[in-house]
This record gives C-alpha cells, structure tokens and sequence, in this order.
C-alpha cells in the first residue's frame, strides 16, 4: 500500500510532465508548421481518407515521424474533405498544403486548343498532359465525341483537376458556344446568304486560317460571303490543305499545286460550289462573329502582300494585276 507521501509524489510528476507537455506542444506544433515538404509532387487523397490518415500519409511518404503532431492541431477539424489529387510546390509547407486539403483547392491542370488547329491535334496535346503528369484516367466517350469535330467549343485555355471535371467543363463549354451562336444568329443581316449555323462554323474556320490580322476578318468574310451568293466556288487554299493532309503540317508546293487542286474531296473548294462539309479548324469567335455579322461587299478576290495582310480586288483583272504586282 503506497504511503501518501508517494502519492503526493507521483500526483506532482504527473502535474509537472502535464505541464510541460501543455507548454511545450505550441512549441513543438509550430517547428512541425514551418517544416517545409521534402518528397514527392502531389498528394493523392483518396474518397473517404480522414485527417490521420492522410497525415499518416505525409508522414510516411517523407519519413517524418514528427508529423503526428498535427493531428493534434487538426483534432476539432471538421472540414468535409474533396478527394483528389492536390499539388506539392516547391518551398510549401505542411500546413500549406493541409490548407489546401481543408479548401479543397485540386491539383488543375491547363490544356489550350489555339485558334486555326484541329481537333486530331487538340486531343493529342490532352493525352500528352494526361500522360505525362500521371493522371492514370481515360478520356470519357463523352469528351471524346466533343473532340471528334472543330467546331463543339471554342478555342481557350482551359483548367480540369480529373475526369469527371473535364468531361462537365467540355460539356459547359459546349453550352456556351451553343448560347453565343444562338444570339448572333438571331442579329445576322437579312442579305448574309448563310443558310444555318453550321455553314457559318465552316466559313469562320476558312476565314481563321486566311486572316492573319484582325481587322481583316470582316473583309474576308464578305468576299467570301459574296461568292456565296452569286453561286461561286470560293477557291480557299487552306481547305484544299486540309482536304488533301488532313491538318496544317504541310503546305502545297509547285510540284504538288496540280494534283491538290484535282483531288477528289469534298473540301476542295477549287471543285465544288459552296461550302466543305465540316469545318477545317477550330475558328475563334472573332472569326465566327466576322461571318454571321458581315454581308456581301464590293469585293471578290484577294491575295496575300506578304505581310499578314492582303490586296482586295472586285474584278478577275484587277486580281490578276495584284498577283502579278505584289
């Protein structure tokens, strides 16, 4: 039976050890808090992980024993925790990252389909991201169906953190092309010949690829616009680029120039009256608002000066002496 002298005794250890545990864990939390990570890109928390587990996670990933600390700092955290994967920057801390685990801030990644390029070569550079950071997911029918053509979204910058996310972005995306063409569409001029949307898509994606300034795409966009109204073939280079590779990797040389031009296609605007049947690239909105909102003009041809720009002529002979001068 212990005497009440080692009870006093043992009750003051136990007072004194508490005391310097309670005075020391502010201390100690805060070495732990500016610790900065040492291994690894990203954290993968996976659905369902709590806030020891996932620090378990740290914990082992960087072989820091010292890390159980936050689960005290994190004891009466109640944050409803977003699965994913979260990115480790350079320099970041412990506590930086929990923070962004706490506001369920995902790893985003950036992926840009630029104005002019098709969709074969927008899906590629996708996979390559999804490849190259380790995304382990596969493309979902639904992206894929809106990557099967140039003219379901438009040419942006654009951020997904998963799957999922990308599949809704591309959707929204979708929704909101379909939006703007449906209200320009409703102020279209009455003498613009276009007979649908779908016409305009493919005249904008051949006057991205002509126009390389600005303020030329209005201009170009009514020569065209006038061919089409009085029945003309539009004799557009680029779709007969496009017919004959498939892209814009390679251009039409003198050696070729003859049997691109007699190629059996239906974007060789050089044969057929009208328009291709599907666009040639991903057109930006400035070009698709150059098509529906222009009207034929003065002018029927023109040919590039060397500068970006180019000469418009409003009959063959005035062209001819352009092409000639230029």
């Amino acid at each position: 039976m212990q005497s009440i002298g080692s009870k006093v005794i043992v009750r003051r250890l136990l007072f004194f050890l508490t005391l310097i545990f309670l005075l020391g864990l502010p201390a100690s939390i805060r070495l732990v808090e500016i610790q900065k990570i040492q291994t690894g890109n990203y954290l993968i928390v996976e659905k369902g992980q709590g806030i020891n587990s996932i620090i378990d996670s740290l914990k082992n990933q960087n072989n820091n024993k010292f890390l159980t600390i936050l689960k005290l700092k994190y004891f009466f955290n109640s944050t409803n925790i977003i699965p994913g994967r979260y990115e480790i920057k350079p320099s970041m801390t412990y506590v930086e990252l929990m923070e962004d685990i706490f506001e369920g801030n995902l790893q985003q990644f950036r992926f840009t389909i630029i104005e002019g390029t098709v969709a074969k070569d927008a899906l590629k550079k996708l996979r390559q991201i999804i490849e190259n950071n380790n995304l382990n997911f596969q493309i979902s029918s639904k992206t894929l169906e809106i990557f099967s053509k140039e003219s379901l979204i438009l040419p942006d910058t654009y951020f997904f953190t998963n799957r999922q996310q990308l599949e809704r972005l591309m959707i929204n995306q979708k929704i909101r092309l379909d939006n703007i063409l449906t209200r320009l569409w409703k102020n279209k001029p009455k003498d613009n010949p276009l007979k649908s949307i779908n016409e305009a898509l493919v005249l904008a994606s051949i006057v991205e690829r002509e126009a390389a300034v600005e303020w030329e795409r209005a201009k170009i966009s009514s020569v065209f616009l006038s061919r089409i109204r009085d029945g003309w073939r539009l004799d557009a280079d680029p779709t007969l680029i496009y017919g004959y590779y498939g892209d814009f990797s390679k251009r039409i040389t003198k050696e070729n120039l003859k049997a691109v031009k007699g190629d059996n296609n239906p974007f060789n605007t050089y044969k057929i009256k009208g328009l291709p049947p599907r666009p040639i690239c991903y057109p930006s909105l400035s070009s698709i608002e150059s098509v529906i909102m222009s009207s034929p003009g003065e002018y029927f041809f023109f040919v590039a000066k060397g500068d970006g720009t180019h000469i418009f002529s409003k009959t063959l002979d005035e062209h001819n002496k352009a092409v000639n001068n230029r």
